[in-house]
C-alpha cells in the first residue's frame, strides 16, 4: 500500500475546474496553433503544455488522458474491505488507474475513525464488514456533519434486491458488482465522483431556467442528489416533498412541467403517487420521471402500464438522466 506522507487532495469542487479546461481544449482545438493552460486550482497546479494542429485530435487525447491520470493520483481512497485477497485485487486495480493514495481497513470502525480524523475523497466499501455492515458504515458517515456529502461506493458480490436497497437508500454514489476490470471501477468512480461534465437541457419549447420541478423522495440525501443533477443542467426552480403524500399536496397547489418520485416511501409510495397524478389530479400529462432500485420486472412492468414515462436506477448517471428528461419534455 503506498500512501504518500503529503498528500495533494482533489475534491469534486476543485476537480471541475480543471476538468472543464480540458473540456475547452476540445472544442478549441482548431483555432490554437498552440498553447498553454495553467489549471485553475492549487490542488491541480500543474501546467498543461499542448501544441494542437488543426487536425490534433491525437494531441487532445494525450492531453485528457494525462489531465485524468494526474487527477486518479490525487485522489486519497479509503477502502474498507476485510478479505486480504480481495483487497489485494482493489489495490491491483488502483495501481492500473493510478490510484496511488489510499488506506486500506479490514473493520468499519477503525475506518471510520480515520475518516473523521481526515476525511478522504471517496470511501469504498465492501458489504460485509466483521463489525458492522456497508449500509451502516455509510448511514454513519451522513450522520456527521464533515462526511455528509463524502462519496460512498459499494463493492459487493451481492444481487439481492432487499440487500442493496438499503444501502441505495442511505445515499451510496455508485455500486460495483465482483468481479470487476479496471475500467468498471475507472468508469464507477468518474460516476461516484460526479466528474462528467454535464451540458445544459436541450429543449425546443422550454428553458431550463423557467422549468417547474417536483422532486418526491423520502431520502434527503437522495432529493439533495437529484436536485444537484438538475442544477447542472440549468434547472433553477426545484420543489421537494418527501413523500406521495406531501406530493398530492404539493400538485394540488402548484402547475409543474416535470415530477420526479422515488418508489419505495412511506405513506403513499412513487407507485401510488404516478396513480394519483394519472387518474385524480389536473396534472394528468405531466411528464413523471421514477427513480427506483426495485428490480422486480412484474413491478416495473406495473409502473409502466399506469403511465410513468422513464424509470432509472439508483444511484444513477447524470447524462442518463439528462437524455431522459430531454426525451420526455420533447414528446409532452
Amino acid at each position: 500500500m503506498r500512501v504518500p506522507k503529503e498528500r495533494h487532495r482533489v475534491g469534486k469542487g476543485r476537480l471541475k475546474s480543471s476538468y472543464f479546461v480540458s473540456r475547452r481544449l476540445t472544442s478549441t482545438a482548431s483555432r490554437w496553433d498552440g498553447c498553454q493552460i495553467k489549471a485553475r486550482q492549487p490542488a491541480l497546479s500543474c501546467l498543461f503544455i499542448a501544441t494542437l494542429c488543426y487536425t490534433g485530435s491525437n494531441c487532445i487525447e494525450s492531453l485528457l488522458l494525462s489531465s485524468m491520470e494526474h487527477i486518479l493520483s490525487s485522489l486519497f481512497v479509503v477502502l474498507v474491505e476485510p478479505s486480504h485477497a480481495q483487497a489485494k485485487i482493489i489495490q491491483g486495480q488502483f495501481s492500473d488507474l493510478g490510484i496511488s493514495q489510499y488506506e486500506r481497513f479490514d473493520q468499519g470502525q477503525t475506518a471510520l475513525e480515520a475518516i473523521f480524523r481526515d476525511v478522504p475523497d471517496l470511501v469504498i466499501s465492501a458489504m460485509y464488514l466483521p463489525d458492522m455492515s456497508g449500509k451502516d458504515l455509510v448511514l454513519k458517515m451522513r450522520e456527521h456533519e464533515a462526511t455528509v456529502n463524502t462519496p460512498f461506493m459499494l463493492i459487493s458480490t451481492e444481487t439481492a434486491f432487499e440487500a442493496l436497497d438499503p444501502i441505495k437508500q442511505a445515499g451510496a454514489s455508485a455500486v460495483l458488482p465482483k468481479p470487476f476490470q479496471a475500467r468498471d471501477l475507472q468508469r464507477a468512480v468518474n460516476t461516484t465522483m460526479d466528474w462528467e461534465e454535464t451540458t445544459l437541457l436541450k429543449l425546443d419549447d422550454y428553458d431550463p431556467e423557467n422549468l417547474e420541478v417536483l422532486v418526491v423522495d423520502d431520502s434527503a440525501m437522495a432529493r439533495k442528489m437529484i436536485c444537484r443533477t438538475l442544477g447542472k443542467m440549468g434547472i433553477e426552480n426545484m420543489d421537494q416533498a418527501v413523500d406521495g403524500k406531501q406530493g398530492i399536496d404539493m400538485i394540488a397547489a402548484k402547475t409543474y412541467d416535470l415530477i420526479i418520485t422515488d418508489y419505495n416511501m412511506p405513506e403513499v409510495d412513487g407507485h401510488e403517487f404516478l396513480r394519483y397524478i394519472r387518474n385524480q389530479s389536473s396534472q394528468s400529462s405531466v411528464p413523471v420521471l421514477m427513480v427506483t432500485t426495485e428490480g422486480n420486472q412484474s413491478v416495473l412492468s406495473a409502473i409502466q402500464q399506469d403511465g410513468v414515462s422513464a424509470i432509472f436506477d439508483k444511484p444513477f448517471e447524470t447524462e442518463q438522466v439528462k437524455k431522459m428528461i430531454e426525451t420526455v419534455l420533447s414528446f409532452e
